[in-house]
């Protein structure tokens, strides 16, 4: 008779528990690598109760004090006083609006949108039907209603748009515990009891308000209850003693974690990859549920904290919040490292070897080596140990070294050599029976002979022996040690490389300049490509006999590499001073993969790297690290996110339009790129396209461009993560700025336009005033060629010429033949100045002077003893340089003669002329004593003479047309001189002539 399956399903998972517990006191000895944030990073509180990831890549932490956005580099906190309905927040959610909800201690909801806080109405009214229960969970489906489960309450709240108390429903349920399929895979979960101390033995399965299933779980005794669904109809069912998996219509416990670990739940939770069970002071238990109830990759994380939540981001990292010590990450390379392996370490006190493939063996103490295999780690075993030599008869090595060492005397040291063909462990010696402390073996396959080298010496022994003898004194300090497929040994050392063939050492140093350096390890390729790890040269390779070089500049997190390892599939492995990256050659192209060990507080240096299976086992000065190489093959890229834009330090970053004046040019960005794993270490490359083509490269997260010439403008902007993998998308933000009007094509085409117009205008105007003044000039000329004719006809009148004659005639009469032989000459001279002078536009002032003296001394010769004549001309007057028009003075001096001195008694008369020039102008002074103007004007009265001098008004006449045509200030004053007793006393002309023209 077969026993009833649900009898053999119990016992099952009764064994499954016990296998459980063991796992998880197995693994005790492994912590995953954890980088922890506190308050002086930027939480606003060390009690952590809830992480969150929104759909941006933000990680969002609920705290005691308040919410907090982490972007990788700093936290953003938000408390009552921004917004917030309570500040202890207990969870995170996003709504399909990208709305981030919070629910607090009180239960009271509110939101973000567009960096402001939001309460709703309903949260009077959700405070008031709480009471002293608790809200558990909530979520907000796709028509944004709202759904409220309660951890021992009365059932579960549901409150539609806009979230009013009249769109408020309380959802009343019998007592158990509930999960609530509110969507496709979304729950919330709420338990229910009536009176007295919760004891509930039922699980209920809703589907909104429909009824599903009933599982029974006897003495399910908790105050809260957690519960969660796995694959299919599975779930998990926690009290404060016991994990329940119900599975179809069975409720099966799993664990006690009363009895195995003296804890109470504080939550239960599915991830992506992994289920999580919060325990009270004893960390988070890690597990994989599988179908048939086995649980798998059990793991504790941080014993001895309260872990209130755990998340898996977008990346792979892991969160922890904590009640005691705030959030802990781990990064999605997940190493492990190992407690008994936390003192500090250096590639001189340890030894470290392959066993074929599958083992490794660490040497620390003398005679003793640990043996860490893909899946554990036996400790402190005996060279000499059975166990030990089963290990190595299993492999295809020809022969292991092992260097053990004392390491607190360390000068003691014992060393073993293991070959295949003589099946056993040879304790090594010197011919003096003594140890050398070394670090490198060799063997020559052909001379069949072993090499030990220690840091100054090498030793060799034959085949067989059980003793080795020193051979020679090594050249420098050795640092690495690699025998090639040919057989020669390379060492490296801290003078650079150098080869040992047939005992003899070779530099080779004085090849490249690189081969001078330290050299930590070499390595060579299936495909025969060296690789040489140096201190400070980065890596160097060697291919077909061509050197390249790769470097913190090409990506290498640091240019001061430890160690290689290259795999089957060509994968190189290298460790750094400052942690490890992964190598691959893609298309001639080295893909470079940095591993970040959080952050430069651990500050992990690689010593050595070994491979078993899909593990690599990594030994550091902290210590023995483990990591699966699959987590590395899912590179997530980095998000990048414009999140400022500034003009003139105005933000625009929330407006539609980027369009802007001239002068509004000072242009900032600020963008966030998100990798966790990266902590902060993201470069970021970018270009403005319409000032730049090229990209540039920076690790700011802010950048400005002062003073932008007009242009259309991109701004471009990628991630760079820390493992050098970019962002897929690309953040971008177009906008102008526009010319000054002055600068626009409409602008100088209008100025061109009205340039032509005025210019035609100007042309035309121009011209025609051209025009008129040739107009003008010609008729001025035609009236000066006038005036002049009409000067010259003055001072040629009929009566001057005729009164000369007479005189002459006059002489001849006389028989006073000298006296008409030189009135004759001095009258032709005149007339043949004034001839020439009326040829002429202007005459120099002493051709004047001359024809003005010869005119008065005849005027002299004709009325003799009449007036005498003087002429003053001041010292700084040049008479020949000095240019005045012809046929200006002599009309005065004529009418001063005629009408002013003429009618005087004999000798009274006095014609003075006076020259002098003031400010660049002639000034001419002809000055009589003569009768004056009104007692000639009485006598021409008489003698019925009315007109005027026609020699006057020619000159006045003349004098007005060259100011006109000249621009000058020319002028003619005519003044009566009046004595004391205001008698007339003669007459003053004052000629002003501008010798600027």
């Amino acid at each position: 008779m077969s026993m009833p399956s649900n009898f053999l399903f119990k016992n099952f998972c009764y064994i499954l528990t016990i296998s459980f517990f063991l796992s998880f006191f197995q693994i005790n000895a492994q912590n995953v690598l954890l980088k922890n944030f506190k308050i002086q990073d930027g939480l606003p509180s060390m009690e952590v109760y809830c992480v969150f990831q929104d759909s941006k890549g933000f990680i969002w932490f609920g705290t005691d004090g308040g919410v907090s956005r982490f972007d990788g580099y700093s936290f953003k906190n938000y408390t009552s006083g921004d917004g917030l309905a309570d500040n202890v927040v207990f969870e995170v959610k996003e709504d399909r609006h990208n709305r981030i909800w919070f629910r607090s201690l009180s239960g009271k909801l509110c939101y973000l949108h567009n960096d402001s806080i939001y309460k709703i109405a309903a949260n009077e009214l959700i405070s008031k039907n709480i009471g002293n229960y608790v809200m558990s969970s909530f979520y907000i489906d796709s028509g944004d209603t709202l759904w409220c489960g309660l951890k021992i309450g009365c059932g579960y709240f549901k409150i539609s748009p806009p979230y009013t108390e009249k769109s408020f429903n309380k959802i009343s349920l019998k007592e158990g515990i509930y999960i609530i399929e509110i969507e496709k895979e979304n729950f919330i979960t709420c338990s229910v009891y009536e009176k007295g101390h919760p004891v509930w033995n039922s699980f209920f399965l809703y589907n909104k308000f429909r009824f599903k299933k009933q599982t029974a779980i006897p003495n399910l005794n908790a105050t809260y209850v957690h519960a969660k669904k796995l694959a299919g109809d599975d779930y998990l069912i926690a009290d404060d003693e016991k994990l329940f998996l119900i599975k179809k219509d069975n409720a099966v416990t799993l664990l006690d974690k009363q009895q195995t670990f003296n804890a109470e739940t504080i939550f239960l939770k599915n991830t992506k990859n992994y289920t999580w069970l919060g325990l009270k002071k004893k960390g988070v238990l890690k597990f994989l549920v599988k179908e048939n109830g086995l649980l798998q990759n059990n793991q504790q994380i941080l014993n001895g904290y309260t872990v209130t939540d755990v998340m898996e981001d977008n990346e792979g990292g892991s969160w922890f919040t904590t009640i005691e010590n705030g959030v802990y990450y781990s990064s999605p390379a997940h190493f492990l490292s190992y407690q008994d392996y936390n003192e500090f370490y250096t590639y001189t006190n340890y030894n470290m070897g392959m066993i074929g493939k599958d083992h490794v063996f660490i040497s620390s103490k003398l005679d003793t080596v640990d043996v860490v295999s893909n899946d554990n780690i036996l400790k402190n075993v005996n060279v000499l140990d059975k166990r030990f030599t089963e290990i190595l008869e299993k492999t295809d090595t020809p022969s292991v070294f092992i260097s053990t060492r004392d390491m607190v005397k360390q000068d003691r040291a014992e060393i073993y050599l293991w070959t295949k063909d003589e099946h056993h462990i040879q304790k090594m010696r010197d011919s003096l029976n003594k140890v050398s402390i070394t670090f490198f073996y060799a063997y020559d396959k052909y001379t069949k002979k072993s090499y030990f080298f220690t840091r100054h010496w090498v030793f060799t022994c034959s085949k067989g022996d059980k003793h080795y003898r020193c051979a020679l004194l090594l050249p420098s300090r050795v640092l690495s040690l690699y025998q090639d497929k040919n057989g020669v040994i390379w060492l490296g050392c801290l003078n650079g490389l150098w080869s040992f063939e047939k005992e003899k050492f070779i530099y080779h140093g004085n090849e490249k300049e690189f081969f001078k350096n330290g050299i930590e390890d070499m390595k060579e390729s299936a495909e025969g490509t060296f690789f040489y790890a140096t201190r400070g040269d980065g890596l160097i390779i060697r291919k077909n006999g061509k050197y390249s070089k790769i470097t913190a500049a090409d990506g290498l997190s640091s240019n001061n590499c430890k160690c290689l390892l290259i795999d089957k599939d060509g994968t190189i492995w290298v460790g750094l001073k400052n942690g490890m990256c992964r190598l691959r050659n893609e298309k001639n192209n080295w893909q470079i993969f940095n591993f970040n060990f959080l952050g430069n507080e651990f500050n992990y240096e690689v010593f050595r790297i070994e491979r078993i299976k899909n593990k690599l086992w990594l030994f550091t000065n902290k210590g023995l690290l483990s990591y699966e190489t699959k987590a590395s093959e899912a590179e997530i890229s980095p998000y990048i996110y414009l999140n400022g834009f500034s003009v003139n330090e105005v933000s625009h970053f929330k407006n539609t339009t980027h369009t802007f004046s001239y002068n509004e040019n000072f242009i900032k960005f600020s963008y966030t790129g998100l990798s966790f794993q990266s902590l902060g270490k993201i470069s970021y490359r970018y270009k403005l396209d319409g000032l730049d083509t090229n990209w540039h490269t920076t690790q700011s997260t802010t950048l400005q461009y002062p003073f932008l010439p007009p242009g259309n403008y991109t701004f471009y902007v990628m991630a760079i993560s820390f493992n050098g993998t970019e962002s897929k998308q690309i953040a971008t933000i177009h906008f102008i700025i526009k010319k000054p009007f002055w600068k626009t094509i409409w602008f100088i085409i209008s100025c061109i336009i009205i340039m032509i117009i005025g210019l035609y205008l100007l042309f035309y105007f121009r011209l025609k005033e051209i025009k008129r003044k040739e107009a003008e000039k010609t008729l001025f000329n035609k009236q000066l060629a006038g005036l002049e004719m009409k000067a010259l006809r003055s001072q040629m009148n009929p009566h001057f010429i005729f009164n000369a004659i007479n005189s002459i005639q006059n002489y001849i009469v006389k028989k006073d033949s000298r006296t008409a032989q030189d009135y004759l000459a001095k009258f032709a001279r005149l007339i043949r100045n004034v001839l020439e002078n009326s040829k002429q536009e202007s005459i120099s002032l002493s051709s004047e002077i001359e024809t003005l003296k010869l005119y008065i001394e005849l005027e002299q010769l004709r009325v003799p003893n009449k007036f005498r004549f003087d002429l003053i001309v001041k010292s700084d007057l040049q008479l020949v340089s000095i240019e005045i028009p012809p046929l200006v003075l002599q009309p005065y001096v004529e009418n001063a003669i005629l009408h002013g001195l003429t009618p005087l008694e004999e000798n009274k008369g006095c014609l003075t002329i006076t020259l002098e020039k003031k400010a660049n102008k002639l000034i001419c002074i002809i000055d009589d004593n003569g009768i004056g103007r009104n007692k000639a004007a009485e006598l021409k009265q008489k003698k019925h003479l009315f007109h005027r001098s026609m020699g006057l008004s020619v000159t006045e006449d003349r004098i007005k047309a060259i100011n006109k045509m000249h621009k000058t200030e020319s002028s003619i004053i005519v003044e009566d001189k009046i004595g004391a007793e205001g008698k007339t006393e003669g007459t003053r002309v004052i000629i002003t002539i501008n010798l600027d023209n």
